[in-house]
């Protein structure tokens, strides 16, 4: 049976659950901001079913031509089916997340269509502690943790592209509670280290662990998981943050992501980032490094592939008015070691973006417009590269 059509039977079997009840027990059913959740009378069966979709245009020309597009594309950049919600016991959880579209399917790295985001089984321990099993985000840096639904840019920055930890499939560990009054969280994870929906199994794991605390205070209304201060913060909210992972024998450039490298190379990674949140402003930064010994792969014929180990870092500011407008600036650099600097596709890259966003209903409903200057410095694989791109994107969902 064809990958896709077992998904979408899965769906259908978990709305079923709370629709067959329906017929004996007439569960309510709610749409709000959250989706369309259908519920037992009791509310320990209940279902949540969300989606979302992100149309995207870009354009791209070169700086000495700026008004001669070299690439045009129009896009369904993300379409995403998700459900969520507890069954028997309010305690169990569940999550699931499929996405169809070919950009977000990773179909260029792993060959086929890798529909499967999210597959998790939860387990509450305590109001202040949960266990997590499955496939879900790894507790790395806040730009990937937070929902790419959430972002104020069309699409996260080179940073995160380079850096981030993605999914993976394994065992976390989360606990969130306060210590003298300030706000703390951590987040631990062993996990396969191969990434989504892995071919097969290794002799290496991934370790991964975030530590966060609020020292002025717990953000209103969880605005410190989304970008923008949307809520007009009354009071300064500050979130500071540190994580990191060993990825052992990974087989992958990018640890979770990329293309497969042609040996297993175990890497380091540690990012920090910093949230600032006050009447509207939001400030962001992160900073990030990765390291591996002898990070190059070579095979006969082929081109190497190598893990990209240096540093990125990334500062981004915006101002959300009461009338639902926001505009923003973001600058991003990352930057090579020397050992891989004349690679093809290694060169020190910087972008500047300047961005301007309209909510309509916070990040549900809103478009989001950017330009952005693109470097790329000159490396011994190729010459220097400037830039211009344009974006453009509606976002729609519940």
């Amino acid at each position: 049976m064809p990958t896709r059509l077992r998904l979408v039977l899965l769906a259908s079997l978990i709305l079923s659950i709370p629709l067959s009840a329906a017929a004996q027990t007439a569960p309510g059913v709610v749409v709000d901001g959250r989706g369309v959740t259908w519920a037992s009378p009791d509310g320990v069966n209940r279902v949540t079913m969300r989606f979302r979709i992100q149309e995207l245009m870009t354009v791209s020309s070169s700086e000495d031509e700026p008004f001669n597009p070299e690439q045009v594309a129009f896009q369904v950049r993300r379409a995403r089916l998700r459900f969520g919600g507890t069954l028997l016991d309010p305690r169990l959880g569940f999550n699931l997340q499929l996405s169809f579209t070919r950009g977000d399917q990773d179909w260029a790295d792993t060959g086929f269509p890798n529909v499967l985001r999210d597959a998790t089984i939860t387990w509450r321990f305590t109001p202040h502690l949960q266990g997590i099993v499955g496939q879900t985000k790894l507790p790395g840096n806040r730009q990937r943790v937070i929902s790419s639904s959430d972002l104020e840019f069309p699409e996260r920055s080179i940073v995160n592209n380079r850096f981030t930890f993605d999914r993976d499939v394994g065992v976390q560990l989360w606990w969130a509670d306060t210590l003298g009054g300030t706000p703390v969280h951590l987040r631990t994870a062993l996990s396969g280290g191969e990434g989504r929906n892995p071919a097969g199994n290794d002799d290496g794991v991934a370790w991964t662990a975030r530590a966060e605390v609020q020292p002025l205070g717990a953000f209103a209304d969880g605005s410190d998981d989304f970008e923008g201060d949307l809520t007009r913060q009354a009071a300064p909210r500050l979130a500071l943050a540190v994580s990191a992972q060993q990825n052992n024998k990974t087989t992958k450039v990018g640890g979770q992501l990329g293309l497969p490298l042609h040996a297993a190379r175990t890497m380091r990674t540690l990012e920090a980032d910093v949230l600032f949140k006050h009447r509207g402003v939001a400030l962001y930064g992160e900073f990030a490094k990765r390291t591996a010994e002898d990070p190059i792969t070579t095979r006969a014929g082929s081109a190497n592939r190598y893990v990209y180990t240096g540093t990125g870092r990334l500062l981004q500011a915006s101002y959300a008015l009461a009338s639902g407008w926001s505009p923003q600036v973001r600058w991003a650099v990352v930057t090579p070691d020397e050992e891989i600097a004349d690679e093809i596709g290694a060169a020190r890259q910087e972008q500047l973006s300047v961005g301007l966003t309209r909510y309509f209903k916070r990040h549900r409903i809103k478009s989001t417009g950017e330009l952005l200057h693109d470097h790329v410095a000159a490396n011994a694989a190729g010459a220097a590269r400037k830039g211009w791109i344009v974006r453009w994107a509606v976002e729609l969902g519940i």
